[in-house]
Formats: structure tokens, sequence, C-alpha cells
């Protein structure tokens, strides 16, 4: 008998709890379970909502002539990537419900593709605030960025997280009788969280820094650093919520805290909405924050008593 310690843990798309003799392992699924009318809906109007809005995100630049600029076809691609998301959610969803024999044979393919898409999503994510950067930073240069440009970076982006996920079915699938799998999960997990949030609140504060310095009137630099602020800070929240919560609840089952299930229920549930949310709020974003809009909520915001912005 070895006296190597065992990592019983274990991330899936099946079910969320597994109890076996004389250990307890938890996996982690992606989607939420539909096992009530409150979650049915839920799911299904978040997905109607993110994937009606994606679409006419992705519609609206491509045959809007006025809109084939960097800013906009960044927007698009991330769009694109968030629409790829919550397809993948759906099909998962699907096929969870409706078949027992397929959810267990398509497990593993799940995952892979899991981290395919989320990766892809955050990347994208990164790539519209570098070009937000830049058109604060250097406006000739995005000025003359060609269209092509972007696309070869989004098809790059879609490679390397085809890698990715390629390198986490290997990692977790085929070597771990070699590896550990906590060890495994966690690094790709926290790979996902820190990196892209590191990248998104470097480029907002050398942005917000570079708006400060312009010679534009100094009450538009703040509106528009306060909108900017607002705006980015809910994207990090928002990601960071859908990105921390897995990890978390991953290491409260690899070290039995929650024993019983109670706490990682509740954030489990949790961690599967905000990742939905993740996939499909950001078309929402760009209109609430859109200059119109955005001054238009402040001003109402403000006529309201206990309201102060």
């Amino acid at each position: 008998m070895s006296d190597e310690p065992q990592c019983n843990c274990e991330e899936n798309a099946t079910d969320p709890y597994l109890v076996g003799a004389g250990e307890t392992k938890l996996t982690i699924p992606v989607y939420l379970e539909l096992d009530t009318l409150e979650k049915r809906l839920l799911v299904y109007i978040i997905l109607f909502l993110g994937g009606s809005g994606n679409i006419l995100t992705i519609l609206k630049i491509c045959f809007d002539s006025k809109l084939h600029k960097s800013t906009f076809l960044a927007i698009m691609l991330l769009a694109v990537a968030d629409l790829c998301t919550l397809i993948h959610y759906f099909v998962q969803v699907l096929l969870v419900v409706s078949n027992e024999e397929i959810r267990q044979f398509s497990g593993k393919l799940f995952m892979t593709l899991y981290y395919i898409v989320t990766h892809s999503s955050a990347a994208h994510l990164v790539g519209f605030l570098l070009v937000r950067y830049y058109t604060a930073a250097d406006p000739l240069k995005v000025l003359h960025l060609r269209m092509s440009v972007l696309f070869k970076a989004s098809l790059l982006i879609w490679i390397l997280s085809g890698m990715f996920g390629g390198f986490y079915y290997i990692f977790r699938f085929e070597l771990i009788h070699l590896l550990c799998e906590f060890a495994v999960v966690m690094t790709f997990r926290v790979y996902l969280l820190i990196v892209p949030v590191c990248i998104i609140l470097i480029l907002h504060a050398k942005k917000v820094r570079v708006l400060r310095r312009s010679v534009s009137l100094r009450t538009r630099r703040r509106m528009t650093s306060s909108r900017m602020s607002v705006m980015t800070g809910l994207i990090v929240c928002i990601y960071l919520s859908s990105a921390i919560l897995y990890p978390v609840c991953f290491v409260f089952a690899s070290k039995q805290i929650c024993v019983g299930y109670v706490y990682c229920k509740v954030i489990l549930m949790v961690a599967r909405v905000m990742w939905l949310i993740n996939s499909a709020i950001n078309p929402v974003l760009y209109f609430l924050f859109s200059p119109p809009i955005y001054r238009f909520i402040k001003k109402t915001l403000r006529k309201m008593p206990c309201c102060c912005i």
C-alpha cells in the first residue's frame, strides 16, 4: 500500500456530488442542473438574452459600415467568442438533460471545450481592452490598423486556446496517473484567473493615465475616466466571480472543508451562474456605458432622492 498522498478530488462535467466508499469526491460541473423550474427559467433567460445580444452585436458591426473600425471589430470578435461559449453551454445542458449515456461519454470532451472557449473569451476581452488602450495612447496607429491584423490575431487566439485545451486534456486525463489532480486543475484555473485580470487592470490603469494627461477639457476627462473605471470594474468583478469560485470550491472539496456539501452547493451554484452571466453580459455593458446612455442614467439617478453619482 502506497504512503504517497492521494488527491481524492475530481473536476468533471458530470454529477456534482459523488460519494465513494471511504472517500468523498466533488466534481465541478460548469452547467447549472435544470432540476427546478426556477433554474430552467434562469438558464434559458440568460442564454436567450446573451445569445441574442451577441448575435445582434455581430450583425450590427458586420452590416454597418460606420462601425468598421478597430474598436468595434474587437468588440465583434469578443462577441463571437462569447457566443461560442454560450453555444457550448447550451449544447452541454441539452445533452446532460436528455441522455445519461451521452453525458458519461462526452464529459472529457466538454471539459476540454470549456477550457478552450473560456480561454478564448478571456483572451478576446484582453485584446479588446488592448485596442481601447491604443485608441487613447496612439490613435493614429489604431486608425491605420488593418482589419486583417485583428482577424489574424483572433485566429491566433483560437489556435492558442485550442492548444490550451489540448494541454488540459493531456495533463488532466492522459497523464493523471503521473500527476496530482489537484495540482493540474488548480494550475489551469489559477492561470485563467490571474493572467487576464492582471493584464486588464494594467491596461485600464495605463489608459486612464493617458486620458488624464490628454489635452481634452478637464470635465470631459473626468467623465470619461469615471465611465471607463465603472465599466472596467464591472467587467473585472464579473470575470473574477466566474473564475475564482471554481478553484475555491475545488480546494474546499479536496480538503473536505465542506463535508455534507452544504457550503459547496451554494458556491457551485453561484459559480455556474456567474460563468454563464460572464458570457452573456458584455453586450449589455457596451450599451449601458455608451456615452449617451450613461449620461441619461446618471441624470436619472441624480434626480432620485438618496442617490448621488
